[in-house]
C-alpha cells in the first residue's frame, strides 16, 4: 500500500520518493510486515537512478518459512 509519494524540480532535475507498506495480513496479526522507500531520478521524463531502501532480512525470512 503506497503512503506517500513526494515529487520535487523542475523537468531537467525530477526527484521522486515513494514510500509504502507491504503486508499480508493473517487472523492474528500479520504474517510478513515490511516498510519500503523508493527514490527515483528522472531527467526530461527518462528515468535516470532508482532505488530501492527495505528491511532484507524479512524478506529472506518469510522465504525461508515459505520454502517447500
Amino acid at each position: 500500500m503506497i503512503e506517500d509519494i513526494l515529487v520535487n524540480g523542475p523537468p531537467w532535475n525530477t526527484r521522486v520518493a515513494v514510500c509504502a507498506h507491504d503486508f499480508i495480513a493473517g487472523d492474528s496479526g500479520d504474517l510478513y510486515n515490511n516498510r519500503v522507500i523508493a527514490f527515483l531520478e528522472i531527467r526530461w521524463g527518462r528515468l535516470c537512478r532508482w532505488e530501492d531502501q527495505e528491511d532484507t532480512e524479512r524478506v529472506s525470512s518469510w522465504d525461508d518459512r515459505n520454502r517447500k
